[in-house]
Order: C-alpha cells, then sequence, then structure tokens
C-alpha cells in the first residue's frame, strides 16, 4: 500500500525469483529528468502485509491471491534546480507478482482503498492504461501526491509522484512513466 518514502541501502540483494520483476520497473532513462534513481529493492511478504495493515487478514488475502514478490525502484531530485518549477521530486514505482489478472485486479483495489483511508487521498478519473486503473491525488501534509494503481495481467504497478512545490502536480509525470513501462499501452486519459 503505502510504499517506504525512504531511501534504504542501494545495493540490497535481490532474489533470483524476484529478478524478473526488475525488467518491469522504470530505467533511468524513463524517468523525468532531473531525477536519479537512489534505491532498487524488494519487500518480503512481511513487509507488504504490514504495508496492508499488519492483520492476518492481510496476510490471508496475499495467499489467496498468489502473491510471489514485489520489486521496487525510487528516483529523487539530485538538484531541485535541475526539476522544473512544480515538477515531480520523488518518484516510487512498486510491482507486484499475483497468481492471476483476477487476483492482481483484487489486489489493485484493497491496496489502493488502503492508501486513500491512510493517506486522505481522492480518486480521479484514471487514464486508459492496463486492463485495470485508479489514479489517486491529494496533498498530504501540503505535499502534492498522484498515485497510479494498474494492473496487467498478474502484475499490479504501483507509481508515486511528489513535489516539494504547493502548487505542483506530479500526475503527468507519474501517467507517462505509466506509458513508459507498460508495455502496449497507453498513458493518455
Amino acid at each position: 500500500a503505502a510504499d517506504a518514502t525512504e531511501p534504504a541501502a542501494p545495493d540490497r540483494d535481490i532474489s533470483v525469483e524476484t529478478m524478473p520483476l526488475l525488467e518491469l520497473l522504470p530505467t533511468q532513462e524513463q524517468v523525468p529528468a532531473g531525477l536519479v534513481q537512489v534505491d532498487e529493492a524488494e519487500r518480503s511478504k512481511e513487509e507488504v502485509t504490514a504495508a496492508l495493515g499488519g492483520t492476518e487478514e492481510a496476510s490471508q488475502l496475499l495467499d489467496d491471491w498468489g502473491w510471489s514478490g514485489n520489486a521496487f525502484r525510487d528516483f529523487i531530485a539530485s538538484d531541485e534546480t535541475a526539476v522544473p518549477p512544480g515538477g515531480t521530486t520523488f518518484l516510487n514505482v512498486s510491482v507486484h507478482r499475483f497468481a492471476d489478472p483476477e487476483s492482481a485486479a483484487n489486489a489493485l483495489i484493497v491496496f489502493s482503498d488502503k492508501v486513500i483511508v491512510d493517506q486522505g487521498l481522492q480518486e480521479v478519473e484514471p487514464p486508459a492504461v492496463g486492463e485495470s486503473a485508479r489514479l489517486l491525488q491529494g496533498a498530504p501534509d501540503g505535499v502534492p501526491l498522484s498515485i497510479l494503481y494498474a494492473q496487467q495481467g498478474p502484475i499490479m504497478y504501483r507509481i508515486g509522484g511528489s513535489t516539494n512545490s504547493p502548487e505542483g502536480d506530479p500526475t503527468a509525470d507519474v501517467l507517462t512513466v505509466a506509458g513508459e513501462i507498460m508495455t502496449g499501452q497507453a498513458a493518455g486519459g
């Protein structure tokens, strides 16, 4: 759900089972200019369960959906002067693998509902991307935030962007990255 926003050790080991998920994440060339990769890692089932509330029900849902891995990359503005005014200063892209498309679609609803409740975001009209999608926006703590959840086959994508500028809006960058990494999908509305 609410993915970590603190960069961790950038050279963490990633399991052999999770390595194929890295191919679904954006490369440095696929993110907005001025952002640099600061972290790449995977989350364990325990970490994902904790993000969903840490309940037995959350753990059971992951089992029911056949959750089998997560990988993510974080990008930040290395120099905020390199980012256009109001531009995206933080981008997190995460992918989760499930047993089948139906499970990924169900997970998309639960994960995004958790973010709506925890961060007070509002759902807006989603773009035509993936087989199902939800676009969430808001400004928790005065920080403009856009999060796109999209499902394509057994994969659920979470692309979140924020900006340090109160009048900024990271939505366009979030949708552009979605279009770059979701094969054969358009990022337009």
